[in-house]
């Protein structure tokens, strides 16, 4: 069987990149775009599917998530041939940051 272009952006579009499974506290899923403008179109596709599901844009190119990343993200990237631009972890705050948060005076001698 071949999957043309379109067929494959059209089963990527009903593909979740999002399990229903979220991190611990104070960790997040974080994804950084570095695509080319050659690969403009799947560059677009990518940001359109990221801002359709449950990322939040923090800077140009970088998203973040509280939720775990699916096995179709990882297809979705190598059947675009595209893991060389695109790159993916999960980002733990440190203890002291969360502390920081619940925004407790800080004591300085």
């Amino acid at each position: 069987m071949i999957l043309t272009a379109l067929g494959m952006v059209q089963f990527l579009k009903q593909c979740e990149l999002l399990t229903d499974r979220g991190h611990p506290r104070g960790r997040q899923t974080i994804i950084i775009v570095t695509t080319p403008e050659k690969e403009r179109r799947w560059r677009d596709f990518l940001r359109y599917k990221l801002s359709q599901e449950e990322f939040i844009l923090v800077s140009r190119g970088v998203y973040m998530s509280r939720y775990k990343l699916s096995k179709y993200f990882y297809f979705m990237v190598c059947l675009f041939h595209m893991a060389s631009y695109v790159r993916w972890g999960v980002l733990e705050e440190s203890i002291k940051a969360q502390k920081l948060k619940g925004n407790k005076p800080l004591h300085t001698s």
